[in-house]
């Protein structure tokens, strides 16, 4: 890949893992000076988010690369969805960089759940695909590979990461398939 590559990294242990694999092993995929760190900072939950923006800012320092964060808009338009303003937010933020990359780091799971999500949410039959591992300049380097390989991989490794408690929030659809459905599924 050519160009600059950000690294969307939140904090939890699928994107650090990630981080952590191309930085310290993917030289075939790019070169370290092409990769940098990407935080996006919804604001939800308050001390939180500052508290994981920060740790990944010393991630970057501890990994010997760039950082940069973006603020989003925590203001949720009423009758909108949490879930469908964070994503359009990120997106938004995604496509400012077209001339690099942007990689994320949704797993088998992730597609597990998205697929379940589109089906039991009524999303149109056309998206029931899931999620694309290329979609415009954003990769999703780790798609084929599972939530426990990775954290195994982390420890392996030494290397820490958040846990979001919002991921376990049953009030979202997504989370109560993560909890409940796709650990039966596995």
């Amino acid at each position: 890949l050519q160009g600059p590559i950000r690294l969307a990294v939140s904090g939890g242990a699928d994107s650090v893992a990630m981080a952590v694999l191309l930085i310290r092993y993917g030289r075939r995929v790019a070169l370290q000076k092409d990769l940098s760190i990407l935080h996006l900072n919804h604001h939800w939950r308050g001390r939180e988010s500052g508290q994981d923006q920060r740790w990944v800012r010393g991630l970057a320092r501890r990994l010997g690369v760039p950082f940069q964060t973006v603020d989003l808009d925590a203001r949720v338009p009423a009758g909108e969805s949490l879930e469908a303003w964070g994503r359009d937010q990120r997106w938004k933020v995604f496509r400012r960089y077209r001339r690099g990359w942007v990689f994320l780091a949704h797993h088998r799971q992730d597609q597990a759940e998205t697929v379940l999500w589109r089906v039991l949410s009524g999303a149109p039959k056309s998206q029931w695909a899931g999620i694309y591992p290329e979609h415009g300049r954003v990769f999703r380097p780790l798609l084929g590979t599972c939530r426990e390989d990775l954290r195994e991989f982390l420890k392996e490794e030494g290397v820490s990461w958040r846990e979001d408690r919002s991921n376990q929030d049953p009030r979202f659809l997504r989370s109560q398939l993560r909890r409940n459905v796709v650990p039966s599924l596995d």
